[in-house]
């Protein structure tokens, strides 16, 4: 018998997590630690997406949408909790297709258990990622 690993089963063939099929997930240095494919390194994200995620996290939490501080200081927390959760992912999502979210890009979704967030990630067309937003608890993509 041929296990499908786009079954909704696949996780009962081999245990444990689910993995993102399709995302081609690899073990990071730490144990349950992952690695998103082509992301790179995390201080380098944060350079180029540093407009954005003030952008994005200060709209969003003076908004009411994040559970911070409507301040510099709440933006640099929460600026703080993507990069954390960026760091110790333990699950990445399967591709999310535009179709089925709002916006043009694709998207995928990083969570960590140590910082119980989920951060969402545009898929951009060249490989790259973009930071999309914070999801202040475990996405229900997983």
């Amino acid at each position: 018998m041929n296990a499908d690993p786009y079954h909704p089963d696949w996780q009962r063939y081999v245990g444990g997590e689910p993995r993102a099929v399709g995302a081609d997930v690899v073990s990071g240095g730490a144990k349950g630690i992952q690695k998103v494919p082509g992301f790179g390194e995390v201080d380098d994200f944060f350079a180029a997406q540093s407009s954005n995620l003030n952008k994005k996290l200060g709209t969003k939490i003076g908004e009411g949408r994040l559970p911070y501080e409507t301040s510099r200081a709440g933006v640099e927390l929460a600026k703080a909790t993507v990069k954390e959760t960026l760091e110790n992912v333990t699950s990445v999502s399967p591709l999310i297709p535009s179709s089925t979210v709002r916006g043009n890009y694709d998207l995928i979704h990083v969570y960590s258990i140590k910082t119980n967030s989920t951060v969402s990630l545009r898929v951009l067309p060249d490989g790259k990622y973009e930071f999309d937003t914070l999801i202040p608890e475990k996405s229900s993509k997983f």
